[in-house]
């Protein structure tokens, strides 16, 4: 399977620290169960949301550009605009450059949303194509992002783990998925939204929900018709 990217490219993470040749690692639990603190990264983003009830979720996303941010689509369920707030370019948690949101808009074929910045962003850095592929399964990726540790706790840094890469699947609307499976740690609650990579920085996929134990479930951002509607709403 290939489908090309169309005119615009999506940017993300350009590393994730040395863990991607698949070596087992002890480590105390972080963010993501296992794993280790991330060493740098460009395009991991934190997601704040208040929720009309009150409640607040912290969820995870990926800077497509210096204005858009992709993240999970349920992070943002029942929630206005002016509840939600991003942070961009620091390792540590509520750090970095702070923004609102003009808007966001879900998809409707997938559990995935693009949220506006109220202002651009600095970037400061060239942005990397996100797949134009779908890479095999069994090949060794890195997700990271903000979620929640073993013990229910906010970390102060962004974490990432390795995770290897399972089969492929569609969902009622034919965007294509990928299951992956637990490496030396596996994504938590909040890492919605965070990118998986290669040891490139070649974004693959977007962590949407997992057991929190063994396995984990991503959209494939090589998928065209996910790449379309990101090109057609940026534009």
């Amino acid at each position: 399977m290939q489908r090309n990217i169309t005119r615009r490219i999506l940017a993300v993470i350009a590393s994730a620290t040395a863990i991607l040749a698949g070596q087992a690692m002890v480590a105390p639990a972080h963010a993501i169960i296992g794993g280790a603190w991330a060493g740098k990264t460009r395009h991991t983003v934190q997601v704040d949301v208040t929720k009309l009830n009150g409640t607040r979720t912290r969820c995870s996303g990926i800077l497509v550009d210096d204005s858009w941010v992709l993240t999970a689509g349920h992070c943002l369920w029942d929630t206005e605009p002016s509840k939600v707030t991003v942070h961009v370019g620091s390792l540590q948690l509520d750090a970095g450059y702070r923004r609102g949101l003009k808007g966001y808009t879900g998809w409707t074929k997938a559990d995935v949303a693009l949220m506006e910045l109220d202002s651009p962003v600095p970037l400061g850095w060239a942005p990397f194509p996100a797949a134009d592929h779908y890479i095999a399964s069994g090949t060794n990726l890195a997700a990271s992002g903000w979620g929640q540790t073993a013990d229910g706790q906010w970390p102060t840094k962004l974490a990432v783990c390795t995770v290897r890469v399972g089969p492929y699947l569609e969902n009622n609307e034919h965007i294509v998925h990928m299951d992956v499976a637990r490496g030396d740690g596996i994504q938590n609650n909040g890492d919605s939204g965070g990118p998986i990579v290669d040891a490139a920085g070649v974004p693959h996929a977007m962590t949407i929900s997992g057991d929190h134990r063994t396995v984990a479930r991503a959209v494939s951002l090589a998928d065209s018709d996910l790449q379309n509607w990101i090109v057609s709403r940026i534009g």
